[in-house]
């Protein structure tokens, strides 16, 4: 499975946003290692509340394939933080997000000013 399924699935996880979404990617190193954590791995996630745990529980990708699917008919560019052309200045923020959906013509926004 492709690295950006794992982003994406992560990204679509109810009840995990911001600070939680970066804890939770932190504890475990990255989103795949998240997509395979399994039960007392999710539990020691004490400080994460129980529907987000649950939601991280959940490791159906069909929600994300059909994402893939209307990206793709749509012509939308998805790309994660992982991602070479990702722009380095949201890095930079508090809360980057973890998945970006362009379409039309792509700009660099690190060279822009």
């Amino acid at each position: 499975m492709s690295h950006l399924k794992y982003w994406m699935w992560l990204s679509t996880r109810k009840g995990l946003a911001g600070v939680s979404m970066q804890r939770v990617l932190d504890h475990f190193g990255g989103p795949e290692q998240v997509y395979y954590a399994q039960g007392s791995e999710l539990d020691a996630l004490t400080w994460l509340q129980g529907h987000a745990r649950a939601s991280l529980r959940d490791k159906s990708m069909a929600g994300v394939d059909k994402i893939l699917d209307r990206c793709d008919q749509l012509d939308i560019r998805v790309m994660t933080r992982q991602d070479a052309a990702y722009p380095r200045r949201l890095e930079a923020i508090a809360q980057p997000p973890l998945v970006l959906y362009a379409k039309g013509r792509w700009v660099a926004l690190d060279d822009e000013v």
